[in-house]
């Protein structure tokens, strides 16, 4: 198994650390609004993975947060006049029932705020290390000493000069160094705080995944991953608090997923060019887009646009006509020659025109075989789309119309459904249909 590893901008072979099993830490969801097809991509890429690494024999503990504290919560919370908490608590329940929906598998969900003494503790080992300072109550981590120690920028491969350039720098009086963040930020009014021994505040949003990850899955562990767009700064930051605190790696590996696009820019809830994951499911059966969402590299830059899914509902309509009540054996020659494909970074092009090629096959050792796979990836047969559930109705109420000699609406019916791109063929068999 070989992965992209973005500390070392190579590919290199992986294995787990502990015999068999994987630790995973990925950055989740800041629930202070729905998550868009953007967030969907990334965590349909690790449920991916995960799937993978069960089939090919290891197990996997994975730790997923939901940010419940940050600036954007407490503004979004001031805008609609509810309470913080009530805001998060809304879309943590919206993200687990579109995770269920999607069919990920059920992982570990940290929250920030059920770890406000582990972060405090992670805080005062910076401090004792010499790469902090407290000023007016806000605790800052110095990146200027910590550079000159382990050298800050082996995640992004910026310089500070770089970074100084184009970074989102926070701007504030109490900072000695432009660069510097926060760990620690005093309590402001109207804000909530928790006492700390710097006077009453809150975490720095960066600190959160250091110290939930460190918790739940130890130092080093095997696999840190998120949206490309984290890399620089929250992943270098992540990096930068955890070895400042224990000196320790921290992860091995780390996986970053391609942004997804619209008309080239990246979706983001800033730019107001996202697209609800919710509102996709409502048109949409899950396994259309996470077919969609997995068709291209992980590592490259998605385009979407809505017609996207009409596009792939037609593919996973033929996929699921030929898969969907197939039995026999496995290939277990075909089923290791598609692993293999997977196993060279998740090479999901390679392996989606390889499925879809012997899709086409007659045998049904191969299709069984093909079905195997695509379950265990996270794929459902063996069960109708909304599209197929509407397209089957037409089909008998066409039968039910030839049947009763009414061929004008049997007619209408063949008309609408070949505007929707649907051939009928009356054969000795039975009617049938093509997709073109």
């Amino acid at each position: 198994m070989r992965l992209f590893n973005t500390l070392t901008s190579k590919k290199e072979e992986f294995k787990p650390l502990d015999g068999k099993m994987v630790r995973v830490y990925v950055c989740g969801m800041t629930v202070q609004d729905s998550p868009h097809m953007g967030h969907l991509r990334v965590f349909t890429v690790f449920d991916f993975l995960y799937r993978f690494f069960h089939i090919i024999g290891w197990d996997v503990k994975a730790v997923q947060n939901f940010t419940d504290i940050d600036d954007k919560i407490i503004q979004r919370s001031k805008e609609e006049g509810v309470d913080w908490r009530e805001l998060a608590d809304r879309y943590e329940y919206e993200y687990r029932e579109i995770a269920k929906r999607m069919n990920f598998l059920p992982i570990f969900h940290p929250r920030a705020t059920q770890h406000i003494q582990e972060i405090i503790e992670m805080i005062e080992k910076i401090l004792e290390n010499g790469y902090a300072y407290v000023k007016d109550g806000n605790v800052w981590f110095s990146v200027k000493r910590y550079s000159e120690k382990y050298g800050y920028g082996v995640l992004s491969k910026m310089s500070l000069d770089d970074m100084l350039a184009g970074a989102r720098i926070e701007p504030d009086p109490t900072k000695e160094d432009p660069l510097d963040f926060a760990l620690w930020k005093a309590k402001k009014e109207g804000e909530p705080y928790w006492p700390s021994p710097w006077g009453e505040g809150r975490p720095g949003w960066h600190i959160e995944c250091s110290a939930m990850s460190s918790k739940h899955l130890g130092l080093p562990f095997d696999i840190h991953g998120g949206g490309r767009d984290l890399i620089f700064p929250h992943h270098e930051d992540e990096i930068a608090q955890t070895k400042g605190a224990t000196g320790k790696e921290f992860a091995r590996f780390w996986i970053h997923v391609g942004l997804l696009t619209t008309e080239g820019e990246k979706m983001s809830k800033s730019l107001k060019n996202y697209f609800l994951a919710k509102e996709a499911l409502q048109d949409f059966s899950p396994n259309v887009i996470r077919l969609m969402l997995l068709y291209g590299h992980y590592r490259s830059d998605l385009e979407f646009y809505p017609d996207k899914l009409v596009e792939f509902s037609k593919a996973f309509s033929k996929l699921n006509e030929k898969l969907s009540h197939i039995h026999g054996d496995i290939d277990d020659k075909l089923k290791s020659e598609l692993l293999d494909i997977l196993k060279d970074d998740l090479n999901t092009p390679e392996f989606f025109a390889n499925v879809f090629k012997l899709a086409e096959s007659e045998r049904k050792d191969t299709l069984y075989t093909l079905k195997y796979i695509l379950t265990n990836l996270g794929f459902k047969f063996d069960e109708d789309t909304k599209e197929d559930v509407v397209l089957k109705r037409l089909l008998d109420l066409r039968e039910a119309a030839r049947k009763e000699r009414n061929y004008e609406l049997a007619d209408k019916i063949r008309e609408i459904l070949r505007m929707a791109r649907v051939e009928i063929m009356d054969t000795p068999k039975g009617t049938k249909y093509r997709i073109f």
